[in-house]
């Protein structure tokens, strides 16, 4: 009789570590799939109208799953603070370099200005240039 409990004790401790083993086995892949790479990518942290300059406070860094980021995104707060938007940029949205202005180019409406053209202002008197100053040099006309 001892023997007998003995084997059933040897079999049932050596199914025990078959079932546990193989439970590990299984799992192991849950396990490693949550652990996905990630790459450093520089976010909006607010929307910027274009022209605007993004400061610091602007930007967050997150953290994309890798390959996922987009192409010539910037991965440090240092290489984008101080540039000026070229278009709109929307909270959220990955900065890549063709939503900022060229280094050195100032805010405003120099964002506009394409290289190699000129852009100049213009003072007008918006008295004579309104509808009723051509109205009176041109006389006034009755309709009746």
């Amino acid at each position: 009789m001892i023997f007998i409990v003995r084997r059933v004790a040897i079999a049932s401790s050596i199914a025990l570590v078959a079932v546990l083993l193989w439970f590990r086995r299984v799992d192991a892949p849950s396990r490693a799939s949550g652990r996905v790479p990630t790459v450093p990518v520089v976010v909006a942290a607010k929307d910027m109208p274009e022209g605007e300059i993004a400061d610091r406070m602007a930007l967050v860094v997150a953290q994309w799953p890798a390959g996922t980021q987009p192409a010539a995104a910037y991965s440090s707060v240092d290489l984008v603070a101080g540039r000026v938007t070229r278009v709109p940029v929307y909270k959220g949205e990955a900065i890549v370099p063709g939503r900022l202005a060229p280094e050195g180019t100032g805010a405003g409406l120099e964002v506009k200005i394409t290289p190699g053209k000129r852009a100049y202002g213009i003072r007008i008197n918006t008295w004579r240039a309104s509808p009723a100053w051509s109205s009176r040099t041109a006389g006034w006309t009755s309709w009746s």
